[in-house]
Protein backbone atom coordinates (compact mmCIF):
# COMPACT_ATOMS: atom_id res chain seq x y z
CA UNK A 1 0.00 0.00 0.00
CA UNK A 2 2.61 2.42 0.98
CA UNK A 3 4.64 1.64 -2.49
CA UNK A 4 1.35 2.50 -4.37
CA UNK A 5 1.02 5.56 -2.38
CA UNK A 6 4.83 6.88 -2.94
CA UNK A 7 4.40 5.36 -6.78
CA UNK A 8 1.46 7.94 -7.32
CA UNK A 9 3.35 10.90 -5.08
CA UNK A 10 6.14 10.41 -7.41
CA UNK A 11 3.36 11.03 -10.34
CA UNK A 12 1.86 13.93 -9.23
CA UNK A 13 5.34 15.56 -8.22
CA UNK A 14 6.36 15.45 -11.53
CA UNK A 15 3.09 16.44 -13.37
CA UNK A 16 2.47 19.54 -11.03
CA UNK A 17 5.72 20.43 -10.38
CA UNK A 18 7.82 19.66 -13.35
CA UNK A 19 4.93 19.53 -15.85
CA UNK A 20 6.18 16.15 -17.37
CA UNK A 21 5.31 12.34 -16.58
CA UNK A 22 7.37 9.03 -16.22
CA UNK A 23 6.74 8.34 -19.72
CA UNK A 24 8.09 11.35 -21.38
CA UNK A 25 10.97 11.12 -18.73
CA UNK A 26 12.08 7.62 -20.01
CA UNK A 27 11.91 8.85 -23.61
CA UNK A 28 14.42 11.82 -22.98
CA UNK A 29 18.16 10.97 -23.44
CA UNK A 30 19.03 14.50 -22.50
CA UNK A 31 19.52 15.62 -19.05
CA UNK A 32 18.42 19.34 -19.13
CA UNK A 33 15.25 18.41 -17.09
CA UNK A 34 14.85 15.86 -15.06
CA UNK A 35 17.61 12.28 -14.81
CA UNK A 36 18.00 9.36 -13.14
CA UNK A 37 20.72 7.56 -12.10
CA UNK A 38 19.67 4.22 -10.45
CA UNK A 39 16.46 4.48 -12.43
CA UNK A 40 15.01 5.13 -8.94
CA UNK A 41 14.59 8.80 -7.75
CA UNK A 42 14.27 11.88 -9.86
CA UNK A 43 17.35 14.75 -9.77
CA UNK A 44 18.13 17.97 -10.99
CA UNK A 45 20.56 20.71 -11.59
CA UNK A 46 19.80 24.25 -12.64
CA UNK A 47 21.04 27.71 -13.23
CA UNK A 48 20.24 30.64 -12.00
CA UNK A 49 22.77 33.23 -13.75
CA UNK A 50 26.07 31.98 -15.17
CA UNK A 51 27.59 32.24 -11.14
CA UNK A 52 24.88 30.28 -9.35
CA UNK A 53 24.01 26.63 -9.58
CA UNK A 54 21.32 25.09 -8.04
CA UNK A 55 21.62 20.73 -7.34
CA UNK A 56 18.03 19.21 -6.32
CA UNK A 57 19.15 15.13 -4.84
CA UNK A 58 16.21 13.09 -5.16
CA UNK A 59 16.33 12.08 -0.87
CA UNK A 60 13.55 10.19 -0.55
CA UNK A 61 13.04 7.58 -3.47
CA UNK A 62 15.95 5.60 -2.43
CA UNK A 63 15.61 6.54 1.47
CA UNK A 64 15.78 3.67 3.92
CA UNK A 65 16.64 3.26 8.01
CA UNK A 66 19.93 2.69 6.99
CA UNK A 67 21.08 5.27 3.97
CA UNK A 68 19.54 8.61 2.21
CA UNK A 69 20.74 7.60 -1.09
CA UNK A 70 22.22 4.52 -3.07
CA UNK A 71 26.40 4.72 -3.67
CA UNK A 72 25.66 4.66 -7.40
CA UNK A 73 23.57 8.25 -7.45
CA UNK A 74 26.31 9.93 -5.05
CA UNK A 75 29.07 8.42 -8.24
CA UNK A 76 26.75 9.85 -10.66
CA UNK A 77 26.08 13.39 -9.06
CA UNK A 78 29.52 14.51 -7.64
CA UNK A 79 30.42 14.20 -11.41
CA UNK A 80 28.11 16.60 -12.65
CA UNK A 81 28.94 18.92 -10.09
CA UNK A 82 32.49 18.72 -10.85
CA UNK A 83 31.85 19.07 -14.37
CA UNK A 84 30.20 22.76 -13.51
CA UNK A 85 31.21 25.44 -16.05
CA UNK A 86 34.23 27.68 -14.64
CA UNK A 87 31.78 30.81 -14.28
CA UNK A 88 29.85 28.76 -11.45
CA UNK A 89 31.15 30.35 -7.92
CA UNK A 90 28.22 29.60 -5.71
CA UNK A 91 26.74 25.68 -5.73
CA UNK A 92 23.23 25.44 -4.09
CA UNK A 93 22.19 22.04 -2.50
CA UNK A 94 18.03 21.74 -2.26
CA UNK A 95 18.39 19.29 0.66
CA UNK A 96 14.95 18.92 2.24
CA UNK A 97 16.78 18.05 6.09
CA UNK A 98 19.35 20.08 7.10
CA UNK A 99 22.76 18.32 7.39
CA UNK A 100 24.21 20.82 9.81
CA UNK A 101 21.75 20.94 12.65
CA UNK A 102 22.42 20.79 16.62
CA UNK A 103 21.81 17.39 17.97
CA UNK A 104 19.07 15.88 20.20
CA UNK A 105 21.10 13.11 21.89
CA UNK A 106 18.97 13.16 25.15
CA UNK A 107 15.58 13.51 23.75
CA UNK A 108 16.89 10.62 21.71
CA UNK A 109 17.94 8.14 24.43
CA UNK A 110 14.85 9.08 26.01
CA UNK A 111 12.49 8.64 23.35
CA UNK A 112 15.01 4.90 23.03
CA UNK A 113 13.46 4.42 26.51
CA UNK A 114 10.52 4.94 26.32
CA UNK A 115 10.42 2.81 23.48
CA UNK A 116 12.13 0.18 25.11
CA UNK A 117 9.65 0.95 28.01
CA UNK A 118 6.76 0.40 25.88
CA UNK A 119 7.71 -2.73 24.41
CA UNK A 120 8.19 -4.39 27.90
CA UNK A 121 4.97 -2.78 29.08
CA UNK A 122 2.78 -3.84 25.62
CA UNK A 123 4.06 -7.24 26.03
CA UNK A 124 3.43 -7.79 29.70
CA UNK A 125 0.02 -6.16 29.21
CA UNK A 126 -0.50 -8.75 25.99
CA UNK A 127 0.32 -11.82 28.49
CA UNK A 128 -1.87 -10.58 30.98
CA UNK A 129 -4.92 -10.15 28.93
CA UNK A 130 -4.36 -13.71 27.21
CA UNK A 131 -4.13 -15.55 30.53
CA UNK A 132 -6.80 -13.71 32.26
CA UNK A 133 -9.02 -14.47 28.71
CA UNK A 134 -8.09 -17.35 29.59
CA UNK A 135 -9.14 -18.08 32.77
CA UNK A 136 -12.37 -16.60 31.86
CA UNK A 137 -13.03 -18.72 28.79
CA UNK A 138 -14.03 -21.37 31.84
CA UNK A 139 -16.43 -19.63 33.22
CA UNK A 140 -18.00 -17.58 30.21
CA UNK A 141 -17.04 -14.50 30.67
CA UNK A 142 -14.12 -14.14 27.90
CA UNK A 143 -16.03 -11.65 25.65
CA UNK A 144 -16.60 -9.21 28.25
CA UNK A 145 -12.53 -9.37 29.69
CA UNK A 146 -11.23 -9.25 26.38
CA UNK A 147 -13.75 -5.89 25.60
CA UNK A 148 -12.32 -4.55 28.87
CA UNK A 149 -8.74 -4.89 28.25
CA UNK A 150 -9.36 -3.36 24.75
CA UNK A 151 -10.88 -0.18 26.09
CA UNK A 152 -7.80 0.21 28.52
CA UNK A 153 -5.84 -0.24 25.23
CA UNK A 154 -7.53 2.52 23.37
CA UNK A 155 -7.96 4.94 26.64
CA UNK A 156 -4.09 4.69 26.92
CA UNK A 157 -2.45 3.46 23.61
CA UNK A 158 -2.28 5.95 20.53
CA UNK A 159 -5.58 7.46 20.25
CA UNK A 160 -5.66 8.28 23.90
CA UNK A 161 -3.59 9.34 26.65
CA UNK A 162 -0.17 8.45 24.41
CA UNK A 163 -1.77 10.20 21.33
CA UNK A 164 0.39 13.13 21.29
CA UNK A 165 3.57 10.87 22.22
CA UNK A 166 2.40 7.51 19.92
CA UNK A 167 2.71 7.88 15.66
CA UNK A 168 -0.71 6.35 14.01
CA UNK A 169 1.21 3.30 13.79
CA UNK A 170 2.25 2.90 17.78
CA UNK A 171 5.93 3.74 17.33
CA UNK A 172 7.75 6.80 19.24
CA UNK A 173 6.90 9.70 17.36
CA UNK A 174 10.20 12.04 18.26
CA UNK A 175 12.11 8.71 17.59
CA UNK A 176 10.93 8.47 14.14
CA UNK A 177 11.76 11.80 13.07
CA UNK A 178 15.25 12.09 14.63
CA UNK A 179 15.81 8.91 12.81
CA UNK A 180 15.35 10.57 9.38
CA UNK A 181 17.76 13.12 10.16
CA UNK A 182 21.13 12.99 8.43
CA UNK A 183 22.53 13.81 12.18
CA UNK A 184 21.17 10.52 13.19
CA UNK A 185 23.86 7.93 13.68
CA UNK A 186 22.40 5.45 11.11
CA UNK A 187 23.88 8.66 8.45
CA UNK A 188 26.63 9.18 9.68
CA UNK A 189 28.58 7.91 7.60
CA UNK A 190 27.24 9.21 4.49
CA UNK A 191 26.95 12.44 5.81
CA UNK A 192 30.41 12.79 6.56
CA UNK A 193 31.48 11.35 2.74
CA UNK A 194 28.90 13.76 1.15
CA UNK A 195 30.67 16.76 3.55
CA UNK A 196 34.04 15.52 2.49
CA UNK A 197 33.36 14.63 -0.85
CA UNK A 198 32.11 17.94 -1.64
CA UNK A 199 35.01 19.77 0.11
CA UNK A 200 37.25 18.14 -2.37
CA UNK A 201 34.94 18.96 -5.18
CA UNK A 202 35.30 22.90 -3.36
CA UNK A 203 39.02 22.77 -3.74
CA UNK A 204 39.18 21.79 -6.90
CA UNK A 205 35.99 24.24 -8.51
CA UNK A 206 37.16 26.89 -6.45
CA UNK A 207 33.16 26.96 -5.69
CA UNK A 208 31.34 27.60 -2.57
CA UNK A 209 29.19 25.10 -1.16
CA UNK A 210 25.77 25.93 0.27
CA UNK A 211 22.76 23.64 1.59
CA UNK A 212 19.24 24.88 1.69
CA UNK A 213 17.10 23.10 3.88
CA UNK A 214 13.74 22.96 5.89
CA UNK A 215 11.54 20.23 7.41
CA UNK A 216 12.57 20.62 11.09
CA UNK A 217 9.96 23.65 11.30
CA UNK A 218 12.05 25.72 12.76
CA UNK A 219 14.86 28.74 11.14
CA UNK A 220 18.75 29.22 11.50
CA UNK A 221 21.86 29.22 9.74
CA UNK A 222 24.28 27.38 10.14
CA UNK A 223 28.11 26.29 8.88
CA UNK A 224 31.27 24.10 8.64
CA UNK A 225 34.50 25.86 8.71
CA UNK A 226 38.27 25.07 9.97
CA UNK A 227 39.21 27.61 12.67
CA UNK A 228 42.23 27.81 11.69
CA UNK A 229 41.50 28.77 7.59
CA UNK A 230 38.16 30.69 7.56
CA UNK A 231 36.30 31.11 4.77
CA UNK A 232 38.61 28.37 2.91
CA UNK A 233 37.03 25.44 0.44
CA UNK A 234 35.35 23.42 3.78
CA UNK A 235 33.77 26.30 4.48
CA UNK A 236 29.78 25.31 4.03
CA UNK A 237 26.93 27.02 5.05
CA UNK A 238 23.83 25.36 5.96
CA UNK A 239 20.05 27.77 5.83
CA UNK A 240 16.89 26.63 7.21
CA UNK A 241 13.86 27.61 6.71
CA UNK A 242 10.86 26.46 8.46
CA UNK A 243 7.42 25.22 7.20
CA UNK A 244 4.66 27.29 6.48
CA UNK A 245 1.87 24.82 7.54
CA UNK A 246 3.51 22.95 10.56
CA UNK A 247 3.10 24.24 13.87
CA UNK A 248 7.10 24.80 15.17
CA UNK A 249 8.68 22.50 18.29
CA UNK A 250 7.93 23.51 21.71
CA UNK A 251 9.85 25.54 23.47
CA UNK A 252 11.57 22.69 25.68
CA UNK A 253 12.66 20.72 22.60
CA UNK A 254 13.86 24.44 20.87
CA UNK A 255 15.95 24.66 24.62
CA UNK A 256 17.72 21.22 24.37
CA UNK A 257 18.66 22.16 20.30
CA UNK A 258 20.94 25.41 22.20
CA UNK A 259 23.70 23.16 23.51
CA UNK A 260 26.93 24.54 23.35
CA UNK A 261 28.60 20.67 22.52
CA UNK A 262 31.38 21.44 20.41
CA UNK A 263 30.68 19.45 16.94
CA UNK A 264 33.58 18.49 14.49
CA UNK A 265 32.87 16.21 11.41
CA UNK A 266 34.98 13.40 11.13
CA UNK A 267 37.59 12.34 8.10
CA UNK A 268 35.92 10.07 5.57
CA UNK A 269 35.04 6.65 6.34
CA UNK A 270 35.31 7.44 10.22
CA UNK A 271 32.29 7.67 13.04
CA UNK A 272 31.88 11.05 14.36
CA UNK A 273 33.15 11.11 17.96
CA UNK A 274 33.34 14.85 18.22
CA UNK A 275 37.28 14.82 18.19
CA UNK A 276 38.63 17.98 17.14
CA UNK A 277 39.38 17.98 13.80
CA UNK A 278 39.82 20.09 10.72
CA UNK A 279 36.01 21.05 10.19
CA UNK A 280 34.06 22.53 12.61
CA UNK A 281 30.35 22.58 12.83
CA UNK A 282 28.89 25.84 14.23
CA UNK A 283 25.07 27.32 14.53
CA UNK A 284 25.08 30.82 14.16
CA UNK A 285 23.23 33.19 16.63
CA UNK A 286 21.48 35.72 14.09
CA UNK A 287 18.02 36.20 16.30
CA UNK A 288 19.43 38.31 19.07
CA UNK A 289 15.63 39.65 19.29
CA UNK A 290 12.15 38.54 19.23
CA UNK A 291 9.44 39.72 16.74
CA UNK A 292 8.29 42.04 19.47
CA UNK A 293 12.12 43.98 20.27
CA UNK A 294 12.71 41.79 23.41
CA UNK A 295 15.76 39.94 23.85
CA UNK A 296 15.77 36.59 23.30
CA UNK A 297 17.88 34.06 25.08
CA UNK A 298 17.85 31.61 22.37
CA UNK A 299 19.58 32.82 19.64
CA UNK A 300 20.40 30.12 16.79
CA UNK A 301 17.30 28.98 16.33
CA UNK A 302 13.50 30.64 16.19
CA UNK A 303 10.75 28.83 16.38
CA UNK A 304 8.42 30.79 14.34
CA UNK A 305 7.14 30.52 10.31
CA UNK A 306 9.42 32.29 8.13
CA UNK A 307 10.67 32.07 4.47
CA UNK A 308 14.19 33.12 3.42
CA UNK A 309 14.94 35.54 0.67
CA UNK A 310 18.71 35.03 -1.51
CA UNK A 311 20.09 37.38 -3.46
CA UNK A 312 23.41 36.97 -5.62
CA UNK A 313 25.48 40.65 -5.54
CA UNK A 314 28.93 41.81 -6.00
CA UNK A 315 30.34 43.00 -3.15
CA UNK A 316 32.57 45.48 -4.71
CA UNK A 317 29.99 47.78 -5.96
CA UNK A 318 27.49 47.48 -2.95
CA UNK A 319 28.31 50.16 -0.16
CA UNK A 320 27.54 49.77 3.50
CA UNK A 321 23.72 49.82 2.88
CA UNK A 322 22.15 47.07 0.88
CA UNK A 323 21.02 47.70 -2.41
CA UNK A 324 23.19 51.01 -3.07
CA UNK A 325 25.86 51.26 -5.71
CA UNK A 326 28.92 53.21 -6.10
CA UNK A 327 29.59 54.11 -9.90
CA UNK A 328 32.04 53.49 -11.36
CA UNK A 329 34.07 55.76 -14.18
CA UNK A 330 31.21 55.60 -16.47
CA UNK A 331 28.80 55.92 -13.65
CA UNK A 332 27.69 51.98 -13.67
CA UNK A 333 28.74 49.42 -10.93
CA UNK A 334 31.98 47.71 -12.22
CA UNK A 335 33.02 45.38 -9.33
CA UNK A 336 35.83 42.77 -9.55
CA UNK A 337 33.08 40.27 -10.45
CA UNK A 338 33.29 37.97 -7.49
CA UNK A 339 29.73 37.10 -5.94
CA UNK A 340 28.23 36.87 -2.73
CA UNK A 341 24.81 35.29 -1.66
CA UNK A 342 22.84 37.38 0.99
CA UNK A 343 20.36 35.38 2.98
CA UNK A 344 17.45 37.41 4.54
CA UNK A 345 14.96 35.75 7.02
CA UNK A 346 11.81 36.66 7.37
CA UNK A 347 9.90 35.86 9.57
CA UNK A 348 6.32 35.72 10.91
CA UNK A 349 5.42 38.62 13.57
CA UNK A 350 2.53 39.01 15.98
CA UNK A 351 -0.87 37.51 15.70
CA UNK A 352 -2.25 36.71 12.71
CA UNK A 353 -1.55 39.43 10.46
CA UNK A 354 1.42 40.71 12.13
CA UNK A 355 4.07 42.61 10.14
CA UNK A 356 7.19 39.77 9.11
CA UNK A 357 10.11 41.41 11.01
CA UNK A 358 13.62 40.65 8.88
CA UNK A 359 16.24 39.02 9.91
CA UNK A 360 19.82 39.14 8.83
CA UNK A 361 21.60 38.84 6.19
CA UNK A 362 23.95 36.25 6.61
CA UNK A 363 26.51 36.68 4.24
CA UNK A 364 27.78 33.59 2.10
CA UNK A 365 31.16 34.80 0.67
CA UNK A 366 32.41 33.36 -2.60
CA UNK A 367 36.01 31.32 -2.69
CA UNK A 368 38.04 33.53 -2.63
CA UNK A 369 41.69 32.00 -3.33
CA UNK A 370 41.61 29.83 -6.54
CA UNK A 371 39.94 31.36 -9.05
CA UNK A 372 43.03 31.07 -11.48
CA UNK A 373 43.86 27.71 -10.01
CA UNK A 374 46.51 26.27 -12.21
CA UNK A 375 47.28 23.72 -10.39
CA UNK A 376 44.01 22.26 -11.09
CA UNK A 377 43.84 23.06 -14.65
CA UNK A 378 40.75 25.60 -14.83
CA UNK A 379 41.37 29.00 -17.07
CA UNK A 380 38.39 30.86 -15.01
CA UNK A 381 37.01 34.08 -15.48
CA UNK A 382 35.16 36.35 -12.63
CA UNK A 383 31.47 36.81 -13.94
CA UNK A 384 29.73 39.93 -13.23
CA UNK A 385 25.72 40.17 -12.76
CA UNK A 386 25.47 40.13 -16.46
CA UNK A 387 27.76 38.24 -17.74
CA UNK A 388 26.39 35.19 -19.48
CA UNK A 389 29.12 33.87 -21.17
CA UNK A 390 30.78 30.78 -20.00
CA UNK A 391 34.78 29.68 -19.84
CA UNK A 392 35.95 26.64 -20.96
CA UNK A 393 38.75 24.27 -19.22
CA UNK A 394 41.92 24.87 -20.43
CA UNK A 395 43.26 21.15 -20.40
CA UNK A 396 46.24 20.78 -22.28
CA UNK A 397 47.72 17.09 -23.46
CA UNK A 398 51.48 18.98 -23.82
CA UNK A 399 53.24 19.35 -21.10
CA UNK A 400 54.52 23.34 -19.93
CA UNK A 401 58.06 23.89 -21.00
CA UNK A 402 60.39 23.58 -18.12
CA UNK A 403 62.83 26.16 -17.45
CA UNK A 404 66.18 25.52 -19.24
CA UNK A 405 69.41 25.14 -17.33
CA UNK A 406 72.19 27.07 -18.10
CA UNK A 407 75.45 26.12 -18.14
CA UNK A 408 78.38 28.79 -16.88
CA UNK A 409 81.36 27.49 -18.85
CA UNK A 410 83.86 30.43 -17.74
CA UNK A 411 82.82 30.00 -14.19
CA UNK A 412 83.22 25.77 -14.28
CA UNK A 413 86.63 26.16 -16.10
CA UNK A 414 87.77 28.56 -13.02
CA UNK A 415 86.38 26.50 -11.14
CA UNK A 416 88.46 23.70 -12.22
CA UNK A 417 91.80 25.55 -12.98
CA UNK A 418 91.51 27.09 -8.98
CA UNK A 419 91.20 22.98 -8.28
CA UNK A 420 95.02 22.18 -9.71
CA UNK A 421 93.32 21.43 -13.18
CA UNK A 422 95.44 22.86 -16.06
CA UNK A 423 93.49 25.22 -18.65
CA UNK A 424 93.59 22.71 -21.39
CA UNK A 425 92.24 19.99 -18.91
CA UNK A 426 89.79 22.14 -17.52
CA UNK A 427 88.25 23.27 -20.84
CA UNK A 428 88.60 19.67 -22.26
CA UNK A 429 86.41 18.26 -19.41
CA UNK A 430 83.96 22.02 -19.48
CA UNK A 431 83.36 21.15 -23.43
CA UNK A 432 82.49 16.84 -22.31
CA UNK A 433 80.26 17.87 -19.46
CA UNK A 434 78.06 20.49 -21.80
CA UNK A 435 77.77 18.22 -24.62
CA UNK A 436 76.09 15.71 -21.65
CA UNK A 437 73.89 18.61 -20.72
CA UNK A 438 72.96 20.36 -23.93
CA UNK A 439 74.73 19.39 -27.19
CA UNK A 440 75.01 15.66 -26.38
CA UNK A 441 75.89 12.88 -29.89
CA UNK A 442 72.71 11.25 -28.26
CA UNK A 443 70.29 14.20 -27.62
CA UNK A 444 67.42 11.75 -26.61
CA UNK A 445 69.80 11.26 -23.88
CA UNK A 446 70.78 14.77 -22.75
CA UNK A 447 69.93 16.49 -19.80
CA UNK A 448 68.58 19.46 -21.14
CA UNK A 449 66.02 17.38 -24.02
CA UNK A 450 65.10 15.16 -20.60
CA UNK A 451 64.29 18.07 -18.71
CA UNK A 452 62.30 19.66 -21.26
CA UNK A 453 60.34 15.89 -21.60
CA UNK A 454 59.31 15.87 -18.20
CA UNK A 455 55.96 17.25 -16.54
CA UNK A 456 55.64 18.93 -12.93
CA UNK A 457 53.67 17.04 -10.10
CA UNK A 458 50.98 19.43 -10.65
CA UNK A 459 50.02 18.80 -14.29
CA UNK A 460 50.05 15.16 -13.77
CA UNK A 461 47.87 15.27 -10.62
CA UNK A 462 46.09 17.91 -13.45
CA UNK A 463 45.93 15.10 -15.98
CA UNK A 464 44.74 12.53 -13.27
CA UNK A 465 42.14 14.69 -11.82
CA UNK A 466 41.07 15.23 -15.72
CA UNK A 467 40.68 12.07 -16.35
CA UNK A 468 39.11 10.76 -13.12
CA UNK A 469 36.27 13.49 -13.80
CA UNK A 470 35.95 12.23 -17.44
CA UNK A 471 35.63 8.93 -16.55
CA UNK A 472 33.30 9.28 -13.62
CA UNK A 473 31.21 11.26 -15.96
CA UNK A 474 31.54 8.27 -18.62
CA UNK A 475 30.32 6.16 -15.74
CA UNK A 476 27.27 8.18 -14.53
CA UNK A 477 26.58 8.45 -19.06
CA UNK A 478 26.77 4.68 -19.23
CA UNK A 479 24.82 3.98 -15.95
CA UNK A 480 22.17 6.67 -16.84
CA UNK A 481 22.17 4.58 -20.23
CA UNK A 482 22.29 1.44 -18.81
CA UNK A 483 19.04 2.56 -16.48
CA UNK A 484 17.28 3.68 -19.26
CA UNK A 485 17.56 0.83 -21.47
CA UNK A 486 16.84 -1.07 -18.96
CA UNK A 487 13.55 1.00 -18.14
CA UNK A 488 12.74 1.27 -21.61
CA UNK A 489 13.31 -3.09 -21.77
CA UNK A 490 11.30 -3.49 -18.76
CA UNK A 491 8.66 -1.57 -19.83
CA UNK A 492 8.70 -3.38 -23.27
CA UNK A 493 8.32 -6.66 -21.33
CA UNK A 494 5.74 -5.47 -19.27
CA UNK A 495 3.48 -4.30 -22.25
CA UNK A 496 4.21 -7.64 -23.64
CA UNK A 497 3.49 -9.53 -20.75
CA UNK A 498 0.31 -7.35 -20.56
CA UNK A 499 -0.47 -8.12 -23.95
CA UNK A 500 -0.10 -11.69 -23.78
CA UNK A 501 -2.03 -11.76 -20.89
CA UNK A 502 -4.47 -10.18 -22.54
CA UNK A 503 -4.15 -12.46 -25.38
CA UNK A 504 -4.83 -15.28 -22.93
CA UNK A 505 -7.76 -14.19 -21.33
CA UNK A 506 -9.27 -13.88 -24.77
CA UNK A 507 -8.64 -17.22 -25.91
CA UNK A 508 -9.72 -18.80 -22.44
CA UNK A 509 -13.13 -16.77 -23.11
CA UNK A 510 -13.17 -17.56 -26.43
CA UNK A 511 -12.55 -21.89 -25.15
CA UNK A 512 -14.82 -21.67 -22.70
CA UNK A 513 -17.78 -19.79 -24.56
CA UNK A 514 -16.82 -22.48 -27.48
CA UNK A 515 -17.27 -25.49 -25.04
CA UNK A 516 -20.68 -23.94 -23.84
CA UNK A 517 -22.24 -23.71 -27.17
CA UNK A 518 -20.43 -27.06 -28.17
CA UNK A 519 -22.30 -28.22 -24.61
CA UNK A 520 -25.30 -26.67 -25.74
CA UNK A 521 -25.83 -28.48 -29.41
CA UNK A 522 -24.82 -31.85 -27.61
CA UNK A 523 -27.99 -31.23 -25.04
CA UNK A 524 -30.35 -29.93 -27.56
CA UNK A 525 -28.97 -33.03 -30.53
CA UNK A 526 -29.64 -35.44 -27.33
CA UNK A 527 -33.11 -34.01 -26.64
CA UNK A 528 -33.68 -34.34 -30.28
CA UNK A 529 -32.83 -38.09 -30.04
CA UNK A 530 -34.31 -39.01 -27.25
CA UNK A 531 -37.82 -37.45 -28.72
CA UNK A 532 -37.23 -39.10 -31.79
CA UNK A 533 -36.36 -42.44 -29.68
CA UNK A 534 -39.82 -41.58 -27.62
CA UNK A 535 -42.01 -41.36 -30.92
CA UNK A 536 -40.26 -44.76 -32.49
CA UNK A 537 -40.92 -46.71 -29.70
CA UNK A 538 -44.82 -44.98 -29.81
CA UNK A 539 -45.23 -46.17 -33.46
CA UNK A 540 -43.60 -49.47 -32.45
CA UNK A 541 -46.13 -50.32 -29.86
CA UNK A 542 -48.80 -48.60 -31.82
CA UNK A 543 -47.98 -51.54 -34.46
CA UNK A 544 -47.24 -54.37 -32.13
CA UNK A 545 -51.37 -53.06 -31.02
CA UNK A 546 -52.53 -53.49 -34.64
CA UNK A 547 -50.61 -56.93 -35.20
CA UNK A 548 -52.42 -58.25 -31.70
CA UNK A 549 -55.41 -57.25 -32.80
CA UNK A 550 -55.67 -58.43 -36.10
CA UNK A 551 -54.07 -61.73 -34.65
CA UNK A 552 -57.52 -61.62 -32.47
CA UNK A 553 -59.41 -61.47 -35.22
CA UNK A 554 -58.12 -63.72 -37.07
CA UNK A 555 -58.12 -66.41 -33.99
CA UNK A 556 -61.78 -65.55 -33.77
CA UNK A 557 -62.37 -66.01 -37.69
CA UNK A 558 -60.42 -69.43 -37.17
CA UNK A 559 -62.40 -70.49 -34.69
CA UNK A 560 -65.83 -69.64 -36.47
CA UNK A 561 -64.82 -71.67 -39.30
CA UNK A 562 -63.86 -74.64 -37.41
CA UNK A 563 -67.31 -74.30 -35.49
CA UNK A 564 -69.09 -74.22 -38.39
CA UNK A 565 -66.68 -76.59 -40.18
CA UNK A 566 -67.53 -79.23 -37.21
CA UNK A 567 -71.02 -78.00 -37.42
CA UNK A 568 -71.09 -79.51 -41.07
CA UNK A 569 -70.20 -82.27 -40.55
CA UNK A 570 -72.33 -83.54 -38.02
Amino acid sequence: MFKNIGRIGIEMYLLFQHHTTLEILRNVSTDIDLFTITGTGWHFVKFLGPAVAVVGPDTRSERNPHQVMAGPTYQGLFPKVAMLPPSVQHCIWMVPVPLIYPRLEQAEQLANTMATGKKAVTGTFNALSRVTSGVAGIVGAKGVVGEGFNSVKKAVGKSGLMSGILSPFGEIDILDELRDQWTHESKDLERTYLVRTLQGISHNKSMRMTFFSGDVNCCGAGLVHDPSHPSDHKTMYQIISSSVVNAPPSGYVLRMLHNNKPLYIPANGHRSTNSPSDTKEDMMEIFTQDVNGQPREMRRLMGRRNYVACVAYDPEIVSGSFGATVGGGSGMGMGGGKLSLAVDFMVQGEGVYGVPMKYGPVIIPSLEYGRLGPRYGYELQSPSLGTARESRRAFSSSPVRMRDHHFDTLKFVQRLKDEGFTEEQAVAMMKVLSDVIEESPAPFYSIQNLTRTMVLREDQDRTTYTQKVDFAKLRSELLSADSTETSATRTSHERLTNELQKLNSRLRDEVERTKASVRLDLNLEKGRIREEAGMQEMKVKETETRIEQESAGLRERLESVKFQSVQWLL
